[in-house]
């Protein structure tokens, strides 16, 4: 799988500080076109940017293939099988309310136990004023 993008790290504002606008935009064209795969005429950087290339041709192929590695190594884990971590969570919700328990994993995947919701107040002489919909926002 090919990245669709590359990364622009900080270092790249103070290496193209000394180029013009012109320069910075063919720069950053001609990485995008190396990433992407396509071959470079050695005509197309003319001005300063052509020192500051080759550069950041080398840092585009390293993060290319970090991402290689990783995107070989996730894919053959998810080959081996087993649940998404995405999706435990919600298995353990299911798992706990197939048991009947009082506890369900929350957004973290820790089991917290399940409180009833405290009932609204009596509406008396000063609850009595406000408006319903207030009373159920207390909840």
């Amino acid at each position: 799988m090919a990245l669709t993008y590359i990364k622009l790290y900080h270092d790249f504002l103070d290496e193209a500080q000394p180029l013009t606008d012109a320069e910075v935009g063919r720069l950053v064209r001609a990485m995008l076109s190396h990433a992407r795969g396509d071959v470079l005429p050695e005509a197309y950087l003319t001005g300063n940017e052509r020192f500051l290339f080759p550069r950041w041709r080398i840092q585009i192929d390293r993060d290319a293939d970090a991402y290689g590695r990783i995107y070989e190594a996730n894919r053959r884990n998810g080959a081996l099988g087993g649940p998404s971590p995405q999706g435990r969570p919600v298995a353990r919700a299911a798992r706990a309310e197939a048991r009947g328990n009082a506890r369900a994993p929350d957004a973290g995947g820790r089991a917290r136990l399940l409180r009833p919701k405290p009932p609204l107040p009596r509406p008396g002489p000063i609850l009595s004023l406000l408006p319903v919909h207030r009373l159920e926002g207390r909840r």
